[in-house]
């Protein structure tokens, strides 16, 4: 079997050991199982007959309060899940027992261990935690806060050997701090492999902050239950649980005869250890637990104080960069232009030795970099890839072969694509960065096998084993990730806003030149109606002269309604071309006043007693001066028939639908008396009824209860923009 297998065999063993439920407690203690509701004992295990009088058979089905003196005075009212201490009962042998608590699901586990002979008081435990606390405190970095640390708990623990232990992003482990006793051998800055502590075991670590092994060469003693068909017992929070055959004999293998663990817990994730070694048999007492886990938390605080700290002083220089970066990236031009002036700019943001700019095949590279035939490749692969985000890695070569020939200038990879399309990307390169690695023991053996039994065993040598790392660079760090992220969608914004502002320009340009075609046509226009006034009011002046000459009452009704027709239409054109848009017009605005011009021409009377109700509709010029002939022929006919002559109430509604507009004009006066077709009767039903032909439109005239209504529905072109818009 090869070293590899052996490797792989291992960590699935290991992986897949039930730790959780071993069925077996070490014997320093007792532990009984109760019902909840029956306080009655249903398992027990460990040394119950020197503990507590009776063998675990024994203890099986008895009241708690017959089975353990002095359970009356425990305190089991509201027990937590996790281990909470319960109180203190005496020791079958003398002395006392000390007792913690728990529940898993229905079920009270208690757990019996002898208590120490002197207590610590409460100002005494106070006085530790705040002089610890301080010290912790104190440390301004944490390779002085780690061996900070380890001093303090070998003081408090008395232990042979104290490690700070640190969990690296790899998985495996790393002792960046160590306190021990002159003649041991060291294990600082020693790495162990990520098989040494499996998965389970690190989420046990996570549940149950410190665990004890009194003694490694302890025989586990069987947790025996009355109801033998019940499933095992999860003891993930028992003190006393049975620790793995595995880890036991790693100890063993170790020459360590006691150990402690003591969890460093950050942000809700595994950060590290304090891991505690003794070369003879010793415990740690529930009163020292509690207080390590104290300080635990303390230390845990501090570590997270600490990197933060760092973290911020990355992020302000980091962001101090990238400002000063955007600033001349901002001072116009091209972007891409701006990103290859500035490239020097670039590395100091991240912290790399060399920095390429892809655009389409072209390659600008700063720094220490591949060549450009070789980034190419290299940045297809990454667009093949989907990498539309932040890329990176400190070992290139693994995920990407070809890099293996330039691995010394670009082990480490930190790229950002711009835009796919167009192939745009940012990539930085970290070189390589040769690491001697001090294993405790050779890591691709992590296990061997007992040629025996057949079995795996963990590994008997811990001796310094050297193995030197190529093919990575420095990791990127979380705030070099994020500003690289910046940049890309810094790079997106400006990209869009230069983009903007070319539409701008196009659509600047565009209106001035619509702006220099409509003030030709506005003048063209006006020029029109100038003529057109003249020729009207030539058409005017002779229809008066002619009425002037004429006795004939027929004649002069005749002229007389020629002349009314003239104004009118002479009012239409001169309101239509006011407007300085002379392809739209606002219709309810030009026909607002065209009924002021309308109203003033029939006197006070009239404009008096008119309603009108116009709600905002845009037609084209040539509609609305049609529309608008409409309407005065209308309300010039109500006014010459409806009332005699006389005034009276007129509406004039105009309201704007999805299908057209609607133009209504109605009297309370005869009615019926005037109601003609409008392909029949006089010529202004004549007018009326070609002009709304002449826009597609339809028209409805009809004698209400009392006087006329007539409705015109015009629709209207596609696009009608408001005059305003």
């Amino acid at each position: 079997m090869t070293d590899l297998a052996l490797q792989d065999l291992d960590l699935t063993q290991c992986d897949r050991e039930p730790i959780h439920i071993p069925g077996a407690v070490q014997p320093h203690g007792a532990l009984i199982v109760v019902d909840q509701a029956t306080i009655s004992i249903e398992q027990a295990g460990g040394s119950c007959a020197r503990l507590l009088g009776l063998a675990p058979e024994a203890l099986l089905g008895r009241p708690l309060a017959e089975a353990v003196a002095g359970a009356a005075d425990l305190f089991l009212d509201d027990p937590f899940t996790e281990a909470a201490y319960a109180g203190v009962v005496p020791a079958h042998e003398g002395g006392e027992l000390d007792c913690s608590t728990h529940r898993v699901g229905d079920k009270l586990v208690l757990e019996f261990e002898p208590a120490p002979q002197r207590r610590r008081s409460a100002a005494e435990t106070t006085r530790t935690i705040e002089a610890v606390s301080g010290a912790f405190g104190a440390c301004r970095s944490l390779p002085q806060l780690a061996e900070t640390a380890a001093l303090k708990f070998r003081e408090l623990t008395g232990f042979d050997r104290v490690m700070i232990y640190r969990f690296l992003p790899d998985e495996t482990g790393a002792v960046i701090a160590e306190a021990k006793a002159d003649a041991l051998p060291p294990f600082l800055n020693h790495r162990y492999p990520a098989s040494d502590i499996p998965k389970q075991a690190r989420q046990l670590y996570l549940r149950n902050l410190i665990r004890v092994i009194c003694d490694v060469g302890y025989v586990p003693a069987p947790l025996i239950a009355r109801d033998t068909g019940e499933p095992p017992l999860d003891m993930s929070d028992c003190h006393l649980r049975s620790v793995s055959p595995v880890h036991i004999q790693y100890l063993k293998n170790m020459g360590v005869a006691a150990s402690a663990s003591l969890s460093i817990v950050r942000d809700g994730k595994l950060w590290g250890l304090v891991s505690f070694h003794h070369c003879e048999p010793k415990g740690l007492s529930f009163d020292d637990r509690s207080l390590c886990r104290v300080l635990a938390g303390s230390l845990s605080h501090q570590i997270a104080a600490l990197e933060d700290s760092e973290l911020y002083r990355e992020r302000l220089r980091s962001r101090a960069a990238e400002d000063a970066l955007f600033s001349l990236l901002g001072r116009g031009g091209s972007v891409e232009q701006a990103l290859e002036d500035h490239a020097d700019d670039l590395l100091e943001m991240v912290r790399a030795h060399g920095v390429a700019i892809r655009h389409g095949d072209r390659v600008i590279a700063s720094g220490l970099c591949p060549d450009p035939g070789q980034v190419l490749p290299l940045a297809d692969w990454l667009l093949g890839r989907g990498e539309s985000g932040v890329f990176a890695t400190d070992s290139l070569s693994r995920l990407f072969p070809a890099a293996s020939v330039y691995a010394d200038t670009a082990s480490g990879l930190l790229a950002v694509t711009l835009s796919g399309g167009e192939k745009r990307q940012l990539l930085w390169f970290r070189a390589e960065q040769v690491e001697e690695i001090n294993w405790a023991g050779n890591p691709h053996k992590p296990a061997e096998e007992d040629l025996a039994g057949g079995q795996l065993t963990p590994r008997k040598s811990f001796d310094l084993w050297r193995e030197t790392v190529r093919g990575r660079s420095q990791p990127w760090s979380s705030v070099e990730v994020d500003a690289a992220a910046r940049i890309a969608r810094t790079f997106a914004e400006m990209q869009r806003t230069q983009g903007i502002g070319r539409l701008n320009e196009s659509l600047r340009r565009a209106l001035d030149e619509r702006d220099r075609e409509l003030s030709e046509k506005s003048h063209l226009l006006r020029e029109g109606d100038h003529r057109i006034q003249n020729s009207l009011q030539i058409v005017g002046g002779m229809l008066r002269m002619q009425l002037r000459d004429t006795t004939d009452p027929e004649v002069r009704a005749q002229l007389e309604e020629a002349m009314a027709r003239v104004t009118a239409v002479a009012l239409v054109h001169r309101r239509l071309h006011r407007s300085d848009h002379p392809e739209t017009v606002d219709l309810d605005v030009y026909l607002r006043e065209l009924m002021t011009d309308i109203g003033a021409s029939l006197g006070a009377d009239w404009t008096r007693q008119m309603k009108i109700q116009l709600s905002p509709v845009a037609t084209p010029t040539e509609m609305a001066m049609s529309i608008g002939l409409v309407l005065s022929e209308l309300v010039l006919n109500a006014a010459k028939y409806a009332y005699d002559g006389a005034a009276g109430p007129l509406l004039v509604e105009l309201s704007g639908r999805p299908q057209g507009l609607r133009l209504e004009v109605r009297d309370w006066g005869r009615g019926a008396a005037v109601a003609k077709t409008p392909s029949g009767g006089g010529l202004g039903s004549r007018l009326v009824g070609a002009l709304v032909d002449r826009l597609n439109g339809t028209l409805e005239r009809g004698a209400a209860s009392h006087g006329m209504r007539v409705v015109v529905y015009v629709p209207l072109p596609l696009r009608a923009e408001r005059a305003d818009a």
